[in-house]
């Protein structure tokens, strides 16, 4: 290796590009159909984004084409914890299988399958015992942003991007759902009061953050995994898609909430 192959390594390795790479390579040898470098547009300012990683699976139904959009953020920063603060307020499964981005087509599917428990129960909506309400970075320089909230609010504005797109798609009826993911390559900790009151601070590998989306007018559920434990997922990740895919182009053969475009085959 030359001195400036050695030197962009280095530079590399300090990056968020390895994490990148590793989260895609996962989802590509779990089956899913993978973007990397994918744009979207912002719907606050209307400017083209970059987004990390996209992972695609879909079903097809009689009525509809039923797509699954995995949009991961990749983070590095090793020597940079990430903190979850988590309580006990339990979140009805329900509202955590219908609060996703979707279209409205969409949104009334999940209405209904959100009342099954093998839906509410599977990897991709089921909510942990301590659900999280807020991220932080720890030991960060207070003048800077948070970068946290960087990663949540392009993660969020992305999903919302990549369903926007596709229900626009003309002469073809498309069910999206954008499903927004942190994977970081540093240590997760969660943090909250015991029943004494007392801080407590224990080290995690996967958490689910209910957040407080300041541009959609509801809860955005995102997951956030640390690189080990996301590489290890990718497999049961697009298992759970493709059985909620079949679901949901299943619920809408019997009971469809799309209109066939004019000169759809």
């Amino acid at each position: 290796m030359s001195d400036v192959a050695r030197a962009v390594c280095e530079w590399l390795n300090k990056s968020g590009y390895p994490l990148e790479m590793a989260v895609a390579a996962s989802l590509r040898h779990a089956g899913f159909g993978v973007v990397q470098s994918e744009y979207f547009q912002d719907l606050g300012s209307g400017k083209w984004r970059e987004t990390d990683v996209i992972a695609y699976e879909e079903a097809r139904g009689k009525a509809c084409r039923a797509v699954f959009a995995l949009v991961a953020e990749c983070k590095g920063g090793k020597d940079k914890p990430w903190i979850l603060f988590t309580s006990e307020d339990a979140y009805p499964p329900g509202l955590s299988v219908a609060r996703r981005a979707t279209t409205s087509a969409g949104e009334s599917i999940l209405n209904v399958l959100g009342l099954r428990s093998e839906v509410t129960s599977s990897p991709l909506f089921a909510v942990p015992p301590r659900p999280g309400h807020g991220l932080t970075l720890a030991f960060r320089d207070s003048e800077k942003s948070d970068h946290t909230h960087e990663a949540l609010d392009s993660v969020c504005k992305a999903a919302i991007g990549f369903v926007r797109r596709l229900a626009a798609v003309e002469h073809e009826t498309i069910i999206p759902f954008g499903w927004p993911a942190i994977v970081i390559d540093a240590p997760l900790v969660e943090a909250f009061l015991d029943g004494s009151g007392d801080l407590q601070v224990h080290q995690i590998n996967e958490g689910l953050l209910i957040w407080k989306n300041p541009v959609v007018t509801r809860h955005t559920i995102v997951p956030i995994y640390t690189r080990n434990r996301f590489l290890e997922l990718a497999p049961t990740l697009r298992t759970g898609a493709l059985k909620f895919l079949e679901l949901v182009a299943a619920e809408n053969d019997r009971h469809p909430r799309t209109v066939q475009p004019k000169d759809a085959g």
